[in-house]
């Protein structure tokens, strides 16, 4: 990674060339896939609408406007779907290269600067743009106005500040927020209160996606198979997410970046993230947005909102974990928390009637950092090497996120909005009270469609899949009325796969439900461990899988169908909103291990619970032909 200019630098405006031609409707024209047609969009002499039903490509050559110089190409468009785009231009020193891009139906304008934007790369000719649909069926594109321009090459760390603050943001990582300096700072020892130790330590997006699926090709992280992840700095080998856009002025800067996958080596995702930071007087407003173009069947899984790091030397954890929010009700520290992941201790659960979502991590005198996102449903929290240091690049660090449970929905924008502070906890309870209602962040809480029934999960088709959410060392296919979770690995924590049952269209009690019937069977070729489940039960102010609150059951290992009851109203955590059941389908497992799973229905008693074991063992026999 590129040593990191920290020069506090004031935005000053951006373009000093600038190309651009309003373009006239003049009709749809009808294109066949792989077609190449003249363009003069730049020139502003063909402005048209064409109707695509595959690739279609641009042509530019001829249009005079295209030879310009420029490193930053903007287009203003009207779409019906979702497109790819490619494209190829001669760079200052003469060599043809090409650059991938995707437009959305639900956005009007689009800008990009060309690779190696920050270490002065510029273009000399636009030569063509092709343009591929992503979805089966017609799709209309009409180009409204088109330029090539010369940005203003910024810092590789931008800064904006007012009386309170300075804020840096890292263009060479994406746009993520590398450092929060507090002015008013009683420490004369801490510069910076964030750590920025490499690509994933910054406040910034992440959001994970699809376990596995046909067209993509999983890296691995710790030992574990690593699920679709845009993370705005880049990946673990330390390669830096593309700046797609940046603007800003003496108070806000906004940028777009197009992130790496953090499990693979240098491979850009199919998402966008925009970021527009806002200084408030004693606030930093951040408001986010993902668009992904994956296609991934993503599933609800817990998201961070956003990846928060601190120096070390800020070593508690505050929050309010009570159930009556602005009340100045008593808050919760933890001073010695060990690492967050797996770590039941860094979970804090949120109550439903808790709003007051803020925390911090703050010094032995209160004094630290504070992260306000609204709406969300638990923070998980943690310490890494923990050693009291104030700088910002050393590698010890504490961490927050406060997490939702969503989908990266493809082809879907994602907002919400979080505020950041510094100052004594005192101080953040006061700045984020005045300001608790400043967004809803209504885009966290996705519920299923109607036809998914929680309460009766079974899987007809592939598609019924989409019943699962997060997952760990788990490839999760159909086959035959069955979801096949097989283990990939081992190592580390339990092969599991999540049920939100919080996701379903109606909301489900625990109460309401003791049993549980579950169908399946084991592979026969399984290894001998292979033959218990452990049942993580979430309910009520119990949002995820949480240590003390689950049951064990013994499978029969035989390889033939089996449905079982599974009596839950035992556990006298068993009550109130079902939010998740994560099933850790084998507590011991080898690699290749394999359940065949045909449905997992709840029962509002033990009558109904014997009805539907023998209603859903005929069913699943008749998928297998018995």
């Amino acid at each position: 990674m590129r040593k990191m200019n920290l020069m506090r630098t004031v935005c000053v405006a951006v373009c000093v060339t600038l190309f651009c031609c309003m373009l006239t409707a003049c009709g749809s024209v009808e294109t066949k896939p792989g077609e190449t047609v003249a363009c003069a969009a730049f020139s502003g002499e063909a402005g048209k609408s064409y109707t695509l039903t595959g690739p279609l490509t641009l042509d530019f050559s001829q249009d005079p406007a295209a030879a310009a110089t420029f490193n930053r190409i903007a287009l203003e468009y009207e779409l019906t779907a979702p497109v790819r785009c490619v494209i190829l231009y001669t760079s200052a020193e003469g060599e043809e290269r090409s650059e991938e891009f995707y437009l959305s139906e639900t956005q009007t304008s689009f800008s990009q600067l060309i690779d190696g934007y920050l270490e002065g790369a510029q273009a000399k000719q636009l030569k063509s743009i092709t343009v591929e649909p992503l979805l089966a069926g017609e799709c209309t594109l009409q180009l409204k106005a088109a330029a090539l321009a010369v940005q203003e090459v910024l810092p590789e760390v931008l800064t904006i500040e007012n009386d309170h603050y300075i804020l840096g943001v890292d263009l060479s990582m994406g746009g993520g927020i590398s450092m929060l300096e507090d002015k008013k700072s009683p420490r004369d020892d801490i510069e910076n209160l964030l750590n920025n130790h490499d690509t994933g330590r910054l406040i910034q997006q992440s959001y994970y996606g699809v376990q596995s699926h046909e067209d993509y090709e999983n890296g691995s992280y710790n030992g574990t198979v690593w699920p679709y992840n845009p993370v705005q700095g880049g990946d673990l080998h330390n390669n830096c997410s593309k700046i797609v856009a940046v603007e800003c002025t003496d108070t806000t800067i906004t940028v777009v970046s197009r992130p790496l996958d953090w499990a693979l080596n240098n491979t850009p995702t199919f998402a966008y993230y925009s970021n527009t930071y806002t200084m408030m007087d004693e606030l930093v407003r951040v408001d986010n947005t993902v668009l992904d173009f994956s296609g991934f069947p993503n599933p609800s899984h817990t998201q961070e909102l956003p990846a928060f790091y601190t120096i070390s030397a800020l070593g508690s954890f505050v929050h309010y974990g009570g159930s009556d929010p602005w009340t100045g009700g008593e808050l919760s520290y933890a001073r010695d928390l060990g690492f967050w992941s797996g770590n039941p201790d860094g979970y804090f659960n949120l109550s439903p009637d808790n709003t007051e979502t803020w925390c911090a991590w703050v010094d032995e005198n209160d004094y630290g950092v504070g992260l306000y996102t609204p709406n969300v449903e638990l923070l998980v929290a943690g310490r890494y090497k923990y050693n009291g240091d104030t700088r910002s690049r050393a590698n010890p660090t504490n961490y927050v996120a406060p997490v939702a449970y969503l989908a990266l929905k493809p082809y879907t924008p994602i907002s919400y909005s979080y505020l950041l502070g510094a100052g004594t906890v005192e101080q953040l309870r006061a700045s984020f009270a005045a300001n608790k209602d400043f967004a809803d962040n209504a885009d966290l809480r996705q519920t299923m469609d109607e036809r998914f029934d929680y309460a009766d999960i079974h899987f007809e088709s592939e598609e019924d899949l989409a019943f699962f959410g997060a997952s760990n060392q788990t490839e999760l296919t159909y086959e035959n009325g069955a979801a096949v979770l097989t283990a990939t690995q081992t190592k580390g924590a339990d092969p599991y796969i999540a049920l939100r049952y919080a996701d379903n269209a109606t909301e489900l009690y625990a109460q309401e439900y003791p049993y549980m019937v579950m169908t399946y069977r084991t592979a026969p070729e399984n290894s001998e461990s292979a033959d218990i489940t452990e049942l993580f039960l979430s309910a009520d102010v119990v949002r995820s899988a949480t240590g003390g609150y689950s049951t064990l059951h013994y499978l029969k290992d035989d390889g033939e169908l089996h449905s079982d009851i599974i009596y839950l109203g035992e556990k006298d955590f068993w009550h109130g909103r079902i939010n998740e059941i994560r099933l850790d389908y084998f507590s011991l497992a080898e690699e290749g291990d394999t359940l065949y799973l045909y449905s997992m229905t709840l029962a509002k008693d033990e009558k109904q619970a014997q009805k539907l074991a023998k209603s859903q063992l005929a069913a699943a026999q008749e998928w297998l032909g018995e």
